[in-house]
């Protein structure tokens, strides 16, 4: 099933971190759209290694606060932005330098 436009705003819970060192918290977030260069992936699995832990600790890549941990993820394209090399409904696998791949 994909994601029309209409279905934006779209809300999920994620496991964030408040500020560095902080304990890891559950907290709505909401896409209020996409940007024409982005995807929306659906997110099946999403791994957990060595940079999670250090990153709750410390955010070595001066991440905006409250961040999302979980870099490495697998799913499926959800919906697209304007420009696209993929299609709705694709298999992808990745990594995001930004994080943010924690969610439910």
């Amino acid at each position: 099933m994909s994601i029309k436009e209409s279905a934006f705003p779209l809300s999920f819970d994620a496991l964030t971190i408040e500020q560095p060192g902080a304990p890891v918290s559950l907290q709505r977030r909401t896409v209020a759209s996409l940007n024409e260069d982005e995807a929306l992936v659906r997110v099946a699995y999403a791994s957990v290694n060595k940079m999670d832990p250090g990153m709750a600790q410390r955010n070595v890549f001066n991440l905006p606060v409250p961040y999302v941990l979980g870099f490495d993820f697998s799913g499926e394209v959800a919906a697209l932005g304007s420009e696209g090399g993929f299609t709705v409904g694709d298999q992808v696998f990745g990594s995001s330098g930004t994080g943010g791949r924690f969610f439910q």
